[in-house]
């Protein structure tokens, strides 16, 4: 078999079961890139709709001779279902490194993206796992918001506090200006 295969582990034991998300990533023996994608930090966990992003990086350990070489990319899920499927051509010649996009429309769930390079004679492949969450509903906000929100609020009680505390203290520290004219004014 060749390219990307996932699949799950189920570990049970009386009432206790438990699944064990795989992939599995297979080359020949003769390869001769060594090939790696990565999903980028910040895109780990996407909500529906939004683009992903891959750094893909190509190192050329046979011949240092241009190849061309045909980059399958696939995007499944856990059971072993294919969600995206493309493809592209290009040479290289010792390294190439770039970064993938994908725009996707994935129902939330954990998924695995895959990219297969094949060669005269040979493949190499490489995965990374992902995942999609659910789209919030535009009208409400991010906890993030409603947490700054709170600060705002109990850092305005505080300076309000402060500041009628200093005032109180400013009538027992000066007692002679209540209720007294100022000089030279009517």
């Amino acid at each position: 078999a060749s390219g990307l295969l996932t699949g799950m582990i189920v570990l049970s034991s009386g009432d206790y079961v438990k699944n064990v998300p795989i992939f599995v990533n297979v080359k020949s023996e003769n390869f001769l890139f060594d090939i790696s994608i990565a999903v980028l930090d910040a895109y780990r966990s996407i909500r529906q709709g939004e683009m992903l992003k891959a750094q893909v990086n190509l190192l050329q350990v046979g011949p240092k001779e241009k190849v061309d070489v045909t980059a399958r990319y696939v995007i499944k899920d856990f059971l072993g279902n294919t969600h995206v499927e493309e493809s592209e051509t290009f040479a290289v010649l010792e390294t190439k490194d770039f970064i993938k996009d994908f725009t996707l429309h994935l129902p939330p769930g954990k998924y695995v993206l895959g990219m297969e390079i094949t060669y005269t004679g040979a493949f190499a492949t490489s995965s990374a796992q992902f995942e999609v969450i659910e789209e919030r509903a535009p009208t409400s906000f991010p906890q993030s918001f409603k947490l700054i929100g709170a600060a705002l609020a109990v850092f305005i009680i505080v300076s309000m506090t402060a500041v009628l505390w200093a005032l109180r203290g400013k009538k027992k520290i000066y007692p002679h200006f209540k209720g007294k004219k100022r000089r030279g004014k009517p």
